[in-house]
């Protein structure tokens, strides 16, 4: 699937087949060389005129996989919460600190999107912005940098991960 589809208005609010064909492709972009490759595959999805109906759907099919990478780090669902708000969200704030301190409300949305897998969340946020996007993909990007650092193979991983967002 290409992220041309997100240029047609959704007639759903949220659909949950696309939010799963989404998750497959932003957990593709995990086995690439990149450094960030949330933020390159958010780059591709803004490049394109997506339908401000296909907003929410962009941010819970990416906001799953780093998700899903959050409990990866974190062992299980116990603690990964604890992780993307605690370490995932200070590290991301030192690799973009231009990103994260320019608006604190894109840094809430963006914890509530992906703490909602986990079932820690205040609900889902009212407005879902560019910001709160870049700010999600900057905490995904941060769990593939620790993932490496831990030695977690990119294609197994994003096998795994892209799996399940398809399921979720």
């Amino acid at each position: 699937m290409a992220f041309q589809v997100l240029s047609a208005p959704t007639e759903a609010t949220i659909d949950r087949e696309l939010i799963q064909q989404l998750g497959g492709e932003f957990a593709n972009y995990i086995d690439s060389d990149s450094s960030a490759p949330f933020m390159t595959a958010l780059r591709g999805v803004l490049e394109l005129p997506v339908h401000d109906t296909q907003i929410l759907n962009v941010s819970l099919g990416l906001s799953n996989v780093v998700a899903l990478l959050g409990m990866t780090l974190a062992e299980g669902e116990e603690g990964a919460a604890e992780l993307v708000r605690g370490k995932i969200a200070d590290t991301a704030f030192q690799a973009f600190p231009e990103l994260l301190a320019v608006n604190p409300v894109a840094k809430q949305t963006a914890e509530s999107l992906i703490c909602r897998a986990y079932g820690q969340s205040d609900g889902m946020p009212e407005i879902v912005d560019g910001p709160s996007l870049a700010v999600i993909a900057a905490y995904g990007d941060t769990a593939i940098m620790m993932s490496d650092e831990l030695g977690l193979p990119r294609p197994v991983l994003a096998a795994a991960i892209g799996q399940a967002a398809r399921e979720m």
